[in-house]
């Protein structure tokens, strides 16, 4: 399945021309994720990180075409019968966005839009024990130890809509994008869809 991830990222990206005005590049950066639920089970952001390359496709003076390849790491708390603590799941990411500039000298603003194919590889899950003291009303937290755990059948595949904008200024380029999952993580557990806000940063060569 890997293998079949990989052609398809390359299939892609080689369907357009290498020219001028394309740029390959790198890019970085921070991820919450949240539950679009009131469901407490699994509510909780913690901090995750993605990490990939990109190719800038120049469609016209305004318009831009970028498809990204990323490892990420998101992350929450949870918490469902007897399991509690916090789950990171890493995966792949392939997100498809088509942008539109806005010259601001010195800086170009794009703001962009597109949808995005996540695979996940496997998770990591850190139990957490809270004992409460009646008496004096206080809590102990002791961390447990952290276990990899396989994910299979169809909780591997999500995907869903985004949107972004960015800020350049000559080879470096912030972002800020938020990103909505058409798909639940969690199939078992009926875990509910999530919103995920990133900030980061890149370099185009």
């Amino acid at each position: 399945m890997k293998k079949k991830v990989l052609i398809l990222v390359l299939t892609v990206l080689s369907v357009f021309p290498v020219a001028a005005q394309n740029r390959w590049g790198v890019t970085g950066g921070l991820g919450w994720s949240f539950s679009c639920t009131d469901n407490a089970d699994f509510d909780g952001a913690r901090p995750g990180f993605y990490l990939g390359g990109l190719y800038d496709v120049k469609l016209s003076e305004q318009w831009y075409f970028q498809p990204q390849l990323l490892f990420t790491r998101t992350s929450h708390r949870i918490s469902v019968s007897d399991v509690k603590g916090f789950n990171d799941v890493y995966s792949l990411e392939l997100p498809l966005q088509v942008g539109y500039n806005i010259p601001l000298r010195p800086f170009d603003l794009r703001v962009s839009g597109g949808v995005f194919a996540n695979y996940k590889l496997f998770g990591v899950m850190k139990d957490v024990n809270v004992e409460s003291d009646l008496t004096s009303g206080t809590s102990k937290v002791t961390e447990g130890k952290r276990d990899s755990y396989s994910i299979g059948g169809r909780d591997r595949f999500n995907g869903g809509a985004q949107l972004g904008i960015t800020l350049n200024h000559k080879h470096l380029f912030y972002g800020l994008d938020v990103k909505y999952s058409f798909l639940r993580r969690n199939q078992e557990y009926r875990e509910p869809r999530r919103l995920l806000f990133r900030i980061g940063v890149g370099y185009k060569f």
